[in-house]
């Protein structure tokens, strides 16, 4: 790695000289752009690899391609590209393939400096390797700026999808948005080499494109692999993994989503590389494994193989023949017998050296084998546990936006109040709906309690095939490691079974939804037309339950397909672990026996030969000598070691800051960190993967044998976390949350570390099963059980100093472990209420000291000798003032709170007096309130309701005035006079409704002014007089107006009865007028007839 560096180095020191470093002797032209035309012509030239050795291209001029739709990709450059600080603008790359960017490939050597690009970068196909400036580097990329969108699948970053070893990205920037599953990075996905002096602004996953649980997907064989999960993984504010160099790199992009993605970072997602003097500002989201530098250390590795015990008998055979050889000679001169004798020694050792080659072979071929069988075990448990994740998510998503629709609905029918008698009919849907989402809320609150015992067993298997895993590592006996595989198997099982009763709530859930959504659409007709807020609340009920019944869905399908695949991988026949066979065995046996005749043949020559000859007894004792050896050796070849061998060893705490592997140093995070799981100021995790195979990815040290060590170091060094940092769940601590491996050394950890039900908090490490030295904690914590001033769970803590406030905690707390395992050491800390270590202070171990003792320690940071009192909104600083270690500070006087639209605020009520920690006051805002009422009643109800918009104190004043019945005329009549007074809220005029006393009518309301009283105009709204008002204090009276209207009803009344009586007569007059005239006229003819009769008679 170390020449790695100094070769970095010097390629950078070469660059900024300018001075060219051709890789082959081609002399150099230089190429001009002045237009999109000249572009073109350049990018086609490309596609041959060659064009561009040697040449210089110039951009003359910016470019746009903002009129074109697809621009094509430069394919291969190793030139010198200078943008000349020119800007090529409007890039749309859309097409298939991979390693898509302005450039395809950057070769060896090849240079792009000061250009800036403007563009959107979503290649189709694979989708891989996409990055703003180039899709693979292997040059160098300086002084170059990326703005726009790039998006891809796997390895994704805003200057380059992958910096390949030999790459180098400096003085870059990135701005725009940068999205992706795997390996994604604001800078590059993946960095093999080195970036430095880079900045990026770009957001990064923030956005979460909906997952499908694909049933097709969850087989055993996706089962196996971290980077075919549906989830997203290595996601980084400058690279999403890194295996080079970072250095004096800055993020300030916001990095992932709240509860989604494992291995999130501010400057990398995951590394083993080098990351110094790297500055996070970003707010980093996710679910396991998130920090504000780096989301996961992994270890630096090196296999160191020993020299094997059967490689040593080879070479000693090999030497006892040289030795034999001589002794021969020596004879020569001898009998035939003893010549003979010698000439058996000799093919003694040649079978011996025969049955050495053999037991070589076998053994190399069982290790293989066994490494073969152990990697198929770590695929086989490699995403189990994860695979729950997203049914777990979606459950308790569905369960609170569940309770969030209940509580609205229920609010809006509580509302409702006086309904009519068509809307009482709805009344009736609304809760029968609202029973159904009840209904619904039970079975997935249900399905919580079995989900959560599936987790725990598959944890369980987890750890028991971790232990399989690790007794092969350190050797153990096979029975043991079987052992191990059958307790996983049967804790898989288990899982299994909660997983399927949660799988039968979850579905009842999806019933009740169903039955909920018919209510809620009978329901809907009734308030159609209505105004009131259930028409909204059922029409966000409605969306919330189609919502709802969409994860309800996917998590039973998931929960299914997840049921199907892990028994699939539960009922898969047994692992077995390779063994020596019979061959081993007879080998072994022709080497003892070869051994022992070489040994007799000894004794007979020195017992005929060597008497008198000083020449030939030396011989026979070097073979002698070299015999014993052999002996001691074959020995320890093939007896069983009393303890086991430990194969592991963590060198993390020789660091002596020299060392460049496997290390954070001198990085600052200031951004707030929030995940679920495994979450730090510094790095979410320190811990080495579970997939043991020396011949991948691991340096290796020393010929292949059966004997091996395998270290590993991961370092982080005078590191400094001042950001917020918040788990859902375990393990979360001020520089580093979940620590299996590793040192933290000289590290520094401020503001506020909390888990919101988890275990595992503290200001150091959340859990360490490692080494933490010479750090300090000033931070305040919050947690369930373990929660420590260093760590909430530690193993070795040495020489460190925390000076805490623990918020909330459970079982084990204290000032510096909640509880500690290993060495503790040299550790001091402050508090006036905390122990040490779970309610016990230890002598030089965890023991408190003063104050005053503190200042006069070596090496105290200057934050431990200053305090801050901050009153702060949510997104401001008002007022900020220091004081010193137990100021009382109870008359101080409090800054005016600002304003919210619509909002009261106040500042959080602490106490002021003994001040010894850093305190945050914050802004409290609530809903201002609408109407204010009276105290005095009328009828139960308030005789004054004033609407505005006021605070949580304010109150109305009303009072009784004196009587001043001046300027009431006639018959009106004085009701009441009162005297109010409304609260300022900023806001007029105020709508007043008074409710006027019993049995009054008409009434009039007067204002009291200067000239007197003045008439305001006012409307009646039933019982109440309505009408607004500019001022805020005044005296009003109520006045019964006199009327003379129900007189004139009276009068009107009156008038229309006599009218209709005198029609009436009038009619019954006339009808007897008429009848009388009929009854005249018909007398008259009688008479008239009658005379005319006589007459006739008379006539004749």
């Amino acid at each position: 790695m170390k020449n790695k560096v100094c070769a970095y180095l010097l390629t950078i020191v070469l660059f900024f000289c300018s001075i060219p470093i051709p890789i082959y002797a081609i002399q150099e032209e230089t190429v001009s752009i002045h237009s999109v035309e000249e572009y073109y012509e350049f990018a086609k030239a490309c596609t041959l690899d060659s064009w561009s050795e040697g040449k210089t291209v110039l951009l003359e001029a910016d470019l746009e391609f903002s009129n074109i739709n697809e621009m094509m990709a430069i394919p291969y450059f190793k030139g010198i590209f200078d943008g000349k600080g020119h800007t090529i603008s409007g890039l749309v790359i859309g097409y298939d393939g991979s390693a898509q960017g302005m450039f395809r490939y950057i070769g060896e050597g090849g240079v792009v400096k000061n250009l800036n690009v403007t563009a959107t970068i979503t290649p189709q196909g694979s989708m891989s390797t996409v990055g703003g400036i180039v899709g693979e580097n292997k040059g160098t990329i300086s002084n170059c700026s990326f703005i726009g969108v790039v998006k891809g699948n796997s390895l994704v970053g805003g200057i380059a999808g992958e910096n390949k070893e030999e790459g180098i990205i400096a003085n870059c920037r990135a701005s725009g948005i940068v999205h992706g599953n795997h390996y994604i990075g604001g800078i590059t996905g993946r960095n093999s080499g080195i970036i430095e002096n880079c900045i990026n602004k770009a957001n990064i996953n923030i956005s979460t494109e909906e997952i499908t649980l694909n049933l097709e997907y969850l087989n055993l064989e996706n089962l196996r692999s971290t980077e075919n999960t549906t989830d997203i993984t290595d996601i980084g504010g400058i690279a999403g993994y890194s295996t080079g160099w970072i250095e004096s790199c800055t993020n300030n992009g916001k990095v992932g989503y709240q509860h989604v993605g494992y291995n999130v970072g501010g400057i990398t997602g995951r590394q083993n590389g080098y990351v110094n003097n790297c500055v996070n500002y970003g707010t980093i989201y996710g679910r396991k494994d998130i920090g504000g530098i780096n989301g996961q250390m992994e270890p630096y590795q090196t296999l160191l193989f020993s020299e094997s015990t059967l490689t040593k008998l080879d070479e000693q055979l090999d030497e006892l023949q040289r030795r034999i050889d001589k002794l021969i000679d020596d004879t020569d001169n001898y009998s035939d017998t003893v010549t003979g004798r010698l000439s058996d020694m000799h093919s003694h050792v040649e079978n011996a050296r025969d049955s050495v080659d053999i037991m070589l072979d076998q053994v190399q071929n069982v290790v293989n084998a066994d490494t073969d069988t152990l990697n198929e075990l770590s695929d086989r448990i490699s995403d189990t546990i994860d695979k729950m994740v997203p049914v777990s998510m979606e459950l308790t998503t569905a369960t609170e936006r569940m309770e969030a629709a209940i509580r609205q609905l229920r609010s809006a029918a509580d509302e409702l109040g006086d309904a009519s008698e068509l809307s009482q009919d709805g009344l009736r849907h609304v809760n029968r709906a609202l029973d159904e989402m009840e209904d619904a809320q039970t079975d997935f609150e249900a399905a919580a309690a079995p989900m959560e015992k599936a987790g725990e067993e598959f944890s369980n298997a987890f750890s028991a095939f971790s232990d399989a895993l690790k007794l092969l590592q350190d050797g153990g006996p096979t029975e043991e490691i079987e052992e191990k595989v059958t307790q996983g198997t049967d804790a898989l099982l288990q899982g299994l079974d909660a997983l399927s009763v949660a799988g039968k709530s979850i579905r009842a859930g999806m019933e009740d939804i169903g039955d909920a959504l018919s209510a809620i659409q009978d329901a809907v007709p009734y308030f159609k037309d209505s105004k009131h807020p259930i028409g909204n609340a059922l029409k966000d009920a409605e969306d919330s339950l189609h919502e709802i019944y969409r994860m309800s869905s996917s998590m039973s399908e998931a929960s299914a397909g997840l049921e199907r695949a892990l028994q699939d991988l539960a009922e898969k026949e047994g692992l077995s672990f390779a063994k020596l066979d019979e061959e081993f065995d007879i080998s072994k046996n022709t080497l003892s026996d070869s051994v022992g005749e070489i040994s007799d043949i000894l004794n007979f020559v020195n017992t005929t030969v060597a008497n008198g000859n000083s020449r030939i007894g030396d011989d026979i004792q070097a073979v002698s000598d070299q015999l014993f050896e052999i002996t001691d050796t074959i020995r320890e070849a093939f007896e069983e070691p009393e303890e086991e061998d430990e194969r592991v060893e963590d060198i993390s705490y020789e660091d002596t800051g020299e060392q460049i592997d496997g290390k954070a140093a001198f990085c600052t995070n200031y951004g707030v960190i929030e995940g679920d799981v495994n979450v730090g100021g510094i790095t979410g995790s320190m811990a080495v993967e579970y997939d043991f195979d020396p011949e991948d990815d691991i340096k290796t040290e020393g010929d292949f044998s059966r004997d091996f060590i395998y270290q590993t170091r991961a370092v982080i060094r005078n590191c400094k976390n001042e950001g917020e940092v918040i788990a859902k769940k375990n393990s979360v601590g001020g520089i580093v949350g979940n620590m299996d491996i590793g040192s933290v050394i000289d590290c520094y950890a401020y503001g506020s570390i909390t888990s919101l039900s988890g275990r595992y908090t503290g200001g150091i490490a959340g859990y360490s099963r490692a080494d933490i030295r010479h750090s300090y904690a000033k931070c305040s914590l919050s947690g369930n059980d373990y929660v420590g001033g260093i760590a909430g769970l530690g193993e070795n803590i040495l020489n460190c100093l925390s000076l805490v406030k623990i918020e909330e905690s459970g079982e084990y707390t204290g000032a510096v472990a909640g509880k500690a395992e290993g060495t503790l050491d040299g550790n001091y800390f402050i508090s006036e209420t905390l122990a040490g270590l779970d309610g016990i202070s230890y002598t030089a171990q965890a023991e408190p000291i003063k104050y005053s003792d503190l200042l006069v320690l070596e090496g105290v940071p200057e934050e431990f000798k200053k305090f801050r009192l901050v009153f702060q909104t949510e997104d401001a600083i008002i007022y900020e003032t220091n004081f010193s270690y137990g100021s009382d500070l109870s008359n101080i006087e409090l800054p005016e709170i600002p304003e919210q639209e619509g909002s009261y605020g106040k500042w959080e009520e602490i106490d002021y007096s003994n001040m010894v920690f850093d305190t945050f006051v914050n802004a409290v805002y609530e809903n201002k309130i609408t109407a204010l009422e009276s105290a005095q009643k009328r009828e139960e109800l308030p005789v004054i309701l004033v609407e505005g918009s006021f605070g949580e104190n304010d109150r109305l004043s009303l009072n009784i005035a004196d009587i001043d019945v001046s300027g009431i005329e006639g018959k009106d009549q004085l009701l009441e006079t009162w005297h109010l007074q409304i609260p300022e809220d900023g806001n007029g005029p105020h709508r007043i409704q008074y409710l006027v006393p019993l049995d009054s009518k008409n009434v009039r309301i007067e204002y009291q002014t200067e000239n007197g009283w003045e008439k305001v105009d006012a409307k009646i709204d039933g019982k109440y007089v309505i009408w607004e008002s500019d001022g805020t204090e005044f005296v009003f009276r109520s006045i019964e107006v006199f009327s003379y209207l129900p007189f004139i009803l009276a009068a009107g009344i009156i008038i229309v009865i006599l009218f209709v009586v005198i029609i009436v007569r009038k009619k019954k007059l006339s009808k007897k007028k008429a009848k009388d005239k009929e009854e005249g006229n018909e007398e008259k003819e009688t008479d008239t007839k009658k005379t005319e009769k006589e007459g006739l008679k008379n006539g004749k």
